[in-house]
């Protein structure tokens, strides 16, 4: 994702439990934009908001979407160069602002972490996770609920990383597009 012009990222997920404030679902806190997606900052309040963070966006946006706890539900995230698209089970919705640059940003030279909290800040995601897809191009909503049901083939030349979480031990997850595996930081997913 160097000099990326937009991108997506997809997931299942079913929460344990109210989440802390900060915790993330998919980051890179050390990139150019400082990238994160995850659960809204309330004054350090549980929640379960799902939003994002960009540098130039307020660190306390919330979206309209609070997510279940005990259910499985699809969110994704898709950036493109002037609004970014959080999701819900397919609904969309958008936030623009004039100030944030969602254009040639870099998230290719700085780690990526699956489900930590900002440092110093909130707790780690508590929850089950599956299906994390990440693209290198802006899904439209047609796109999105399309891919909810369907299990990527690899031949998506779009597709940068595809974690399904189902190896058969926690220590590793392997990417299924054969680049950059993950190992555990310590979560359950």
């Amino acid at each position: 994702l160097k000099n990326a012009k937009g991108f997506t990222a997809t997931m299942w997920l079913k929460l344990d439990s109210i989440q802390y404030s900060f915790s993330q679902l998919l980051s890179n806190w050390a990139s150019d934009v400082g990238f994160s997606f995850g659960f809204s900052f309330q004054g350090y309040k549980q929640n379960t908001n799902l939003t994002f963070y960009w540098k130039n966006v307020p660190y306390q946006l919330t979206s309209a979407f609070n997510l279940p706890i005990g259910d499985w539900v699809h969110v994704a995230i898709s950036i493109d160069t002037n609004k970014v698209t959080l999701y819900m089970n397919g609904e969309p919705w958008e936030y623009k602002n004039t100030n944030a640059n969602f254009k040639d940003f870099n998230l290719s030279e700085t780690p990526w972490e699956i489900g930590g909290g900002l440092p110093g800040q909130g707790g780690n995601y508590r929850g089950l996770m599956e299906e994390l897809r990440i693209y290198n191009r802006t899904f439209t909503t047609t796109e999105i609920r399309q891919a909810m049901h369907l299990t990527e083939r690899g031949n998506n030349p779009s597709l940068v990383a595809y974690y399904q979480f189902n190896e058969s031990t926690v220590a590793r997850f392997y990417n299924r597009t054969g680049a950059v595996h993950a190992t555990n930081g310590g979560g359950t997913l």
